[in-house]
């Protein structure tokens, strides 16, 4: 199952109950609902990536996550030669902006510090 799939199930099955004027128990819905966000949750994290896209999701150069594949430090869920990494598996480089992955939760506290961090530093300058 992929993104596109649980949007295309989701917007049938409420067509489908608008259709029958169905009511239902919301708790029963939002458990199911929840059901197939974990389930696309971990065909994600499993996913085999190439060098190309575990760099471009973790933040590390290809080069910097092909070496810690050589080295151990990433299991390869590929072959010698092509290898692949689970997205589960992925470092993620500390500070670093990394184009697409998982969205972390919005944290007020670190967006403060962020933003204090910078005021001082633009007026020490």
């Amino acid at each position: 199952m992929n993104f596109a799939n649980l949007v295309n199930k989701w917007e049938a099955e409420a067509a489908a109950m608008e259709r029958r004027g169905i009511l239902i128990r919301g708790e029963v819905l939002c458990r199911e609902f929840v059901a197939d966000l974990q389930a696309l949750q971990r065909g994600e994290s499993e996913e085999p990536l190439t060098i190309a896209q575990a760099s471009a999701e973790s933040g590390y150069s290809a080069e910097h996550v092909a070496r810690m594949v050589r080295q151990g430090l990433i299991p390869n869920q590929g072959r010698k030669r092509a290898p692949r990494i689970r997205r589960a598996d992925l470092p993620r480089k500390p500070g670093g902006r990394v184009a697409a992955g998982p969205l972390k939760a919005y944290d007020p506290v670190t967006d403060a510090r962020q933003l204090l961090s910078r005021h001082r530093g633009a007026r020490d300058e």
